[in-house]
């Protein structure tokens, strides 16, 4: 019963957070200058060191890299710039993702951005939302998994895509 009110506390946690990354909101705003002009390569490592840079500083354990998560973020960035679309569905509810890549969770939570030109930016603008900031903050989580995706038509160009989770 817990796991199920933890699971549903989650969801719900994330239809809040999906008002949050809608372009007319915060994300927009944290962008400095125009968008990136070419693609922005991001390393998993190095955005888990990010985080969990950040967790510590809040008494939080550090996150590791989850392959399955990587290539769960990759289709969502991947759909958002082919959709040229910021959007927490695109490609589906995050629960169903998740079991089409296999990766059974505890909890999971998601954060997208569009248009900001490095990892830097987007960890920014994700920790001045209050939403994003409660994802990176979530002391269940213990996995991530984020990626980019280009569109050069696009009006942000970049779209950003971190998916944190606990295995089950």
């Amino acid at each position: 019963m817990i796991r199920i009110l933890s699971r549903l506390a989650i969801v719900a946690m994330l239809a809040g957070a999906t008002a949050a990354c809608m372009p007319s909101g915060a994300v927009e705003q944290q962008l400095a200058g125009s968008p990136a002009s070419a693609p922005v390569a991001v390393s998993p490592a190095a955005a888990a060191a990010a985080i969990s840079a950040y967790r510590a500083e809040h008494g939080l354990p550090p996150v590791t890299v989850s392959a399955r998560l990587v290539e769960a973020a990759r289709d969502q960035a991947d759909a958002m710039a082919r959709a040229d679309r910021l959007s927490h569905s695109v490609s589906g509810d995050l629960t169903r993702r998740m079991g089409r890549a296999g990766y059974e969770w505890m909890a999971v939570a998601e954060n997208i951005a569009a248009g900001q030109r490095n990892l830097q930016e987007a960890m920014d603008g994700w920790i001045m939302s209050p939403a994003h900031r409660a994802n990176l903050l979530n002391e269940h989580v213990t996995e991530i998994g984020i990626a980019t995706a280009f569109n050069a038509s696009s009006q942000y160009r970049v779209y950003w895509a971190l998916i944190l989770a606990a295995p089950r």
